[in-house]
């Protein structure tokens, strides 16, 4: 099954819906990400960007990874 990420804008959003439900074949799930977990994950990037944070990104780990067992 493939899964597709669609940008629809608020005013043609309840048009899409309709329009989509009547596809047979289509399953619809529907997910709002609360404002408040945005920015929380935007505070955290920041801090990552500033410095500020105990954060790792993924290639450091990919480093350390490969010095230490040669993966």
């Amino acid at each position: 099954m493939k899964h597709v990420t669609l940008q629809i804008p608020d005013n043609k959003y309840a048009r899409f819906l309709e329009i989509i439900q009547k596809i047979d074949f289509v399953k619809l799930d529907e997910m709002e990400v609360l404002e408040e977990h945005k920015n929380i994950v935007r505070n955290r990037l920041n801090d990552f960007k500033n410095g500020t944070s105990t954060l790792v990104s993924l290639e450091d780990v990919a480093k350390e990874l490969k010095a230490k067992f040669g993966l």
